[in-house]
């Protein structure tokens, strides 16, 4: 949503969001602030000699793709010490002309001894066999009812995405929080008669190295 500079303030102030700035031409700076459902936008003007600029570039442009205020932030924080824990999660058969899912629960993962938060910012997956028409969305489920009712989904990241046949393919997103005893779902859709299709994804996934579960 596009938003006015007070606006756009005010809203990173209140929530304390990493923001984000890109450069989209000679002449416009777009900022980007996100939290959970809500994304607010604010385009800029290089050029212009006006006060919003002078306060971004005095205040705000240092801070700008970097956490500040709350040390918890839904959904895009970006972990200030993080390792990588890169996991190939889900190898199984969607079955032709149907709808399949395929689970992988989260385990609970460690750093030098100590339990961690996972996260994940992003999936990598090929479709053998796969055809035009053929899509796949990916969800996380309290399958087993940990805090919710069980099969509960609690987020869908990608919905009815297309699958290019031959292609792997990549979703990447914010840096997500993912608890243990929770459940990566893909949701196979194939419309195709011949033959049922091999799937394979990998996980993009880190810890937090200063924050324990």
């Amino acid at each position: 949503m596009r938003v006015s500079w007070e606006e756009f303030k005010t809203f990173i102030a209140k929530v304390s969001v990493t923001y984000h700035e890109k450069l989209l031409d000679d002449n416009n700076l777009l900022l980007q602030a996100v939290d959970g459902n809500s994304k607010l936008e604010r385009t800029c003007k290089l050029r212009d000699d006006t006060d919003e600029m002078t306060e971004y570039n005095t205040s705000y442009k240092a801070n700008a793709n970097k956490a500040i205020g709350a040390t918890e932030v839904s959904g895009i924080q970006e972990p200030k010490a993080y390792r990588a824990r890169l996991k190939g999660i889900i190898s199984g058969t969607a079955i032709k002309n149907t709808v399949t899912n395929l689970d992988y629960q989260m385990e609970q993962l460690a750093w030098l001894g100590s339990n961690k938060v996972g996260y994940f910012d992003g999936v990598d997956f090929y479709a053998q066999d796969g055809i035009v028409g053929d899509a796949v969305s990916f969800q996380v489920v309290d399958k087993d009812g940990l805090v919710y009712p069980a099969g509960t989904v609690l987020e869908e990241f990608a919905s009815n995405w297309n699958i290019v046949p031959g292609i792997k393919d990549t979703i990447r997103l914010f840096k997500s929080k993912i608890y243990p005893g929770f459940y990566i779902r893909v949701v196979y859709t194939s419309v195709g008669t011949v033959n049922d299709v091999k799937f394979v994804c990998n996980l993009f996934r880190f810890i937090k190295t200063d924050e324990d579960a």
